[in-house]
């Protein structure tokens, strides 16, 4: 364990003096956690404070963000006045052939397309590939701020953690957060830093109270900043078919959980420096 605790502490040092984030990377350790689902409520709630947003789909397996973004401008055109829409929105970056060697070229172009964002945008929201790879260890690198969703859940915590198999007890950090853990390397290298922010999702069914400790730890152990926790998870999911979220109708049953829980997530992400501010939704 001392070792572990060394290595967290050097990954994880200075985090809470940086700048608030301009380019936030949304993962996770498992497929299906819901990041497109988060980043597109986050979208909305930090463009009705005002900011700019860019998108970049870079899960190249759905492309849900990209479709997401699609239908939200078809309904632009039949929505009220107040509706908005993400300043801009750029996925240019084909998706990759098999094969991680072949990811080379998109690697490439990936600082240019985040800078082309970054000059008309307050905030760059990236969809991370659903799986670790080198386009996804680049996109890491090039973020201020990653965004873990990990849903109360085996699978997720078997991302995290290589699991003994005697229970869900951790041992060693999983593929994903070794990955993370690389990427706070890379950007410590080039002179910058990478916080890390890990957001649970409540499961569908309640998680053991073995499983519930031992994600309770996940952050501390990891490096990672924690203490966020979704409660109604699903209420996010209302409008996204029709590229909506739960933040258009100010009316909906669910509207004010989600705005409540967007509202801990800006502040306590420090995104956009809205943090003290008064938030628009």
């Amino acid at each position: 364990m001392g070792r572990f605790s060394e290595m967290v502490t050097q990954e994880a040092g200075g985090a809470d003096s940086r700048a608030a984030p301009r380019v936030v990377i949304v993962s996770g350790p498992a497929a299906g956690a819901g990041k497109t689902t988060l980043i597109a409520n986050l979208a909305v709630a930090l463009l009705k404070s005002g900011r700019a947003v860019g998108l970049l789909d870079l899960d190249f397996e759905t492309r849900a963000l990209a479709r997401w973004a699609a239908r939200r401008a078809k309904s632009a055109d039949a929505a009220r006045d107040d509706f908005v829409m993400p300043a801009t929105i750029k996925t240019r970056l084909a998706p990759p052939p098999d094969g991680d060697a072949l990811e080379v070229p998109e690697r490439a172009r990936l600082p240019q397309t985040i800078a082309a964002l970054s000059e008309s945008c307050d905030v760059v929201l990236i969809d991370a590939p659903a799986r670790p790879s080198s386009l996804g260890l680049a996109a890491h690198v090039a973020s201020d701020l990653a965004l873990t969703l990990s849903p109360e859940s085996l699978v997720s915590l078997d991302g995290l953690f290589e699991l003994s198999d005697e229970g869900v007890r951790s041992e060693r950090p999983g593929v994903y957060s070794r990955m993370l853990w690389e990427a706070r390397r890379k950007k410590a290298e080039r002179g910058g830093s990478l916080d890390w922010l890990m957001v649970r999702a409540r499961a569908a069914d309640s998680p053991s109270a073995e499983m519930t400790q031992a994600l309770d730890r996940a952050d501390k152990l990891l490096g990672a900043r924690g203490g966020l926790r979704l409660r109604e998870s699903g209420a996010w999911r209302i409008g996204m078919e029709a590229g909506l979220c739960a933040l258009d109708d100010p009316r909906g049953p669910h509207t004010e959980l989600v705005a409540q829980e967007l509202r801990d997530l800006v502040i306590v992400g420090r995104l956009a420096g809205l943090e003290g501010a008064a938030l628009g939704f």
